[in-house]
C-alpha cells in the first residue's frame, strides 16, 4: 500500500494526513492518543456528524508505524479554498463555526484552529474537517482559549465578513490567498475611520463608547494582528485601563457576550452594493431555446458523463436545470462576478435530491499562481 502524505494538511502537534486510492486517513500520534479518543468516544464527536457540523469520520483497522491511532474521514471533494467562496458562502461557514463552538463547549473543548482553510463544502452546506483543531479546556486556561478563540474567529471571518459588506472585496480575497487570517488593524481602519499611523490609546478611546463586542475584540487582538499594532506607544493614563479591561473580560464572561454580539452582527451583515452581471437572467429566468437545446445534446450525446462544470455560470440557473432534467449527478459552477455566483448559492446551493452543485469564484482566464505566503505590509 502506498499512503501519500499530504504536506499542506499536516500543521498540529495531533497527527498527519495521508491519502490512499482516494480515501482520507489521519494517522493520530501516541501522545494525542487519549486526547482524540475522548473526542471520539466522549460524545462530541457524534453531536458535531450528526448536526452536519464535521465530516464523517471513524476509526480505521489499518495499522501504520509511528501511529497509535488511524482515523478514516470521508472524503470531502471538491476543494473550494475561501478565496474561491462568496459572500454567503464565508456567512454560513462563520455562522457553522460558531455552532460548532457551542457544541464542543458542552464536552469541555474549544475549536481554536476555526479558520477558513479548515473548512470545506459539500454542495451548499459548510462542514468543519480539522479535529486536531480542538482544544480541551480547563478552569486555569480557560478565558485564554476563550480569548484565543475570539481572536481566531474575528480574524478569520467577522472582520472579512465586515469589509465585504462595505464592498472591500479584493483586500478580502487577497487576504484569504496569502494565508489564513485577517487585519485587525484593517478592520479599524475601515469601522472607525482612522489614519494609518493611528495610536493605540486613539483606537481604545473611540471603543470605549462602541460596546462591548468592540472591547472583547480590541483586547482579544491586542499584540498579536500582522502590524505593530501591540507595539504602539501608549499613554501612561491608558496602560492601567487596558490592563483592567484584560482583568474584567478574563473573569467576567463578557467574553461569552462579545461572541452572541458577534453572531446577531454576522447574521445581519450584507452585500449592499451591484455587479454588472448579476442581474443577468433576470428576477424571473427561464430555459430558452439555446438552453433546451444543450439540455438535449448533453442527454444524447453524454449518456456516460456523471459530472460537469460551467465557466461563466453567472447565478447557476441553467446550472440548476441541467442537475433537475438530466442524468447529471454533480456541477461544479465557476464565474468571475461575486454577486452573481453568490445568488446562484443562495437559490440553488441546498439541494436534497442527492445531486450536488458547488460554486467556485474565480477567473479562469486569470488563474490565481499556487499560494505563497507574503510579508505583511504593516511590518
Amino acid at each position: 500500500m502506498r499512503l501519500i502524505r499530504l504536506k499542506n494538511f499536516n500543521l498540529d502537534d495531533r497527527g498527519c494526513i495521508f491519502e490512499f486510492d482516494g480515501r482520507i486517513f489521519r494517522g493520530i500520534y501516541e501522545h494525542r492518543k487519549d486526547l482524540i479518543l475522548e473526542i471520539l468516544n466522549g460524545g462530541l464527536l457524534e453531536e458535531l456528524v450528526k448536526r452536519g457540523l464535521f465530516v464523517p469520520t471513524r476509526v480505521s483497522d489499518l495499522k501504520l508505524d509511528d501511529y497509535a491511532l488511524v482515523l478514516e474521514h470521508e472524503r470531502v471533494d471538491p476543494i473550494i479554498y475561501p478565496y474561491e467562496w462568496t459572500f454567503s458562502m464565508l456567512k454560513s461557514a462563520a455562522l457553522m463555526v460558531l455552532d460548532i463552538f457551542e457544541v464542543a463547549k458542552k464536552y469541555g473543548f474549544y475549536p481554536l484552529d476555526c479558520h477558513a482553510y479548515n473548512v470545506g463544502f459539500k454542495g451548499g452546506k459548510p462542514v468543519f474537517l480539522d479535529l486536531g483543531s480542538f482544544f480541551k479546556t480547563n478552569a486555569k486556561e480557560d478565558d485564554c482559549l476563550l480569548s484565543n478563540f475570539i481572536r481566531n474567529f474575528s480574524r478569520s471571518y467577522y472582520f472579512p465578513l465586515f469589509l465585504w459588506s462595505r464592498g472591500i472585496v479584493d483586500l478580502v480575497r487577497f487576504n484569504f490567498y496569502r494565508g489564513f487570517y485577517h487585519s485587525y488593524r484593517e478592520y479599524l481602519l475601515l469601522r472607525e475611520g482612522l489614519s494609518s499611523g493611528f495610536r493605540i490609546d486613539e483606537a481604545l478611546s473611540r471603543l470605549m463608547f462602541k460596546g462591548l463586542k468592540e472591547i472583547a475584540l480590541f483586547i482579544a487582538n491586542l499584540g498579536y494582528d500582522e502590524s505593530p499594532i501591540g507595539d504602539f506607544n501608549v499613554k501612561k493614563g491608558y496602560a492601567p485601563l487596558i490592563s483592567g479591561l484584560k482583568i474584567l473580560f478574563k473573569h467576567s464572561g463578557l467574553n461569552l457576550v462579545c461572541l452572541k454580539g458577534l453572531r446577531e452582527e454576522i447574521e445581519n451583515l450584507k452585500v449592499n452594493f451591484k455587479t454588472r452581471w448579476e442581474d443577468y437572467y433576470g428576477p424571473a429566468p427561464k430555459l430558452t431555446p439555446r438552453f433546451s437545446r444543450i439540455l438535449s445534446l448533453v442527454k444524447d450525446l453524454c449518456r456516460d458523463a456523471e459530472t460537469a462544470i460551467s465557466f461563466g455560470a453567472n447565478a447557476c440557473f441553467f446550472e440548476n436545470a441541467l442537475l433537475d432534467m438530466t442524468h447529471i449527478k454533480r456541477v461544479i459552477c465557476q464565474d468571475a462576478d461575486f454577486n452573481a455566483l453568490d445568488a446562484g448559492f443562495n437559490r440553488y446551493g441546498h439541494r436534497s435530491d442527492g445531486k450536488e452543485i458547488f460554486f467556485a469564484c474565480y477567473d479562469f482566464l486569470k488563474p490565481l499562481l499556487p499560494i505563497t505566503r507574503v510579508k505583511s505590509p504593516y511590518k
